[in-house]
C-alpha cells in the first residue's frame, strides 16, 4: 500500500488481521496518506494503523460471523469494509 501511494498520490485505507507479540490476532485498520512538498511533489508517504478488534468482535457478535469474512464497501474510495447482514427474513 505504502508503495501505491507513492506511486500514484492516492490515500488508501485497507483492514488487516496483525499478530501481536503474545500471539493473539488484531484486527487493524490501515491508512496511507502521500506527504507533499511545496510544489505538490511526493515527498513522502504517512501510514497509520487503528486496532478495531473491539469492533470487529462486537460486528462479527451481530452478525453472526467471523471478523475476517464482514464485507467492506467503498468510502470516499478506499477499500474500507463494514459488515452487512440479510433482514429479508
Amino acid at each position: 500500500m505504502v508503495r501505491d501511494t507513492f506511486q500514484d498520490g492516492r490515500i488508501r485505507v485497507h483492514e488487516e488481521v496483525v499478530t501481536s507479540l503474545d500471539g493473539k490476532p488484531i484486527n487493524v485498520l490501515v491508512h496511507t496518506a502521500p506527504v507533499r512538498g511545496v510544489e505538490g511533489e511526493i515527498s513522502g508517504v504517512i501510514e497509520m494503523s487503528a486496532n478495531i478488534t473491539k469492533i470487529a468482535n462486537c460486528n462479527a457478535t451481530h452478525f453472526h460471523r467471523p471478523p475476517d469474512q464482514l464485507h467492506l464497501t467503498r468510502f470516499k474510495g478506499a477499500d474500507q469494509r463494514v459488515g452487512r447482514r440479510d433482514l429479508s427474513g
